[in-house]
């Protein structure tokens, strides 16, 4: 897995479907763009909802105190690419053979958004919730791979078409039926991705447990992108 800065500043990738496949960039227009990164904690003093501390949440506070601060729950899968110089770029849809390492995440988050810099309430925001990413880290051997969903990535492993290793890791829902529900990393497959699959159903359905603890993270980040100016849908991060 990557660093703090995952998507923005390490190892990461080429494509971007943040649930948002429909978002489009003019070829050398500038723009933001949230993207995944590492799980952060919560600085205390991280208010929302005028009153309520994301940073302060203590074994005692219930998951439903949590969650009723953490209105927006969906899935986004992003695509991210690193070339042999660094060089990161976000594209859609597809990739193919190439040395770059690329880094697919499908993340299932129930969060809220913030200003990075409290002090700049118009400025990059980052993401704070709670939630489960299935990731997987490949190098496209041969051919053309869809990258939107998981199974796209599971029928090009079936065809020999990359190599890859599959992850889960939870985010922020804690406890000892959680733990027993990770699977270890294994390598991609149609089989492995169903077991990830229902691990996150399994894990959704306990999130509410009174024996869970929610602690919400920094989950992700806007950074600064422009349009590629060679490969239109493509962005690069500035």
């Amino acid at each position: 897995m990557f660093t703090s800065r995952a998507f923005a500043a390490t190892a990461a990738v080429s494509l971007c479907m943040l649930s948002g496949a429909s978002d489009s960039f003019g070829q050398g227009q500038n723009a933001r763009k949230m993207v995944p990164i590492e799980p952060l904690p919560v600085e205390t003093g991280t208010l929302v909802d005028q009153s309520f501390d994301l940073g302060n949440i203590t074994p005692a506070t219930k998951p439903e105190d949590v969650l009723i601060h953490l209105p927006i729950t969906k899935v986004d899968v992003t695509t991210l690419s690193v070339d042999e110089s660094g060089k990161l770029t976000y594209l859609v849809a597809s990739v193919s053979a190439s040395k770059n390492v690329v880094h697919v995440t499908q993340d299932w988050i129930s969060y809220t958004t913030v200003p990075k810099d409290r002090n700049n309430p118009d400025g990059l925001k980052i993401r704070i919730g709670v939630g489960v990413r299935i990731g997987a880290d490949i190098v496209v051997t041969s051919g053309s791979v869809d990258t939107s969903t998981l199974f796209g990535l599971g029928v090009a492993a079936q065809k020999k078409q990359l190599q890859g290793l599959l992850s889960v890791t939870v985010i922020g829902i804690n406890g000892k039926q959680i733990a027993a529900l990770i699977p270890a990393p294994a390598p991609l497959s149609i089989d492995n991705i169903n077991v990830a699959l229902q691990s996150l159903a399994v894990i959704k359905a306990k999130v509410y447990d009174a024996e869970t603890h929610v602690v919400p993270q920094k989950v992700a980040e806007e950074v600064e992108v422009k349009g590629d100016k060679k490969h239109a849908g493509a962005l690069q991060v500035l």
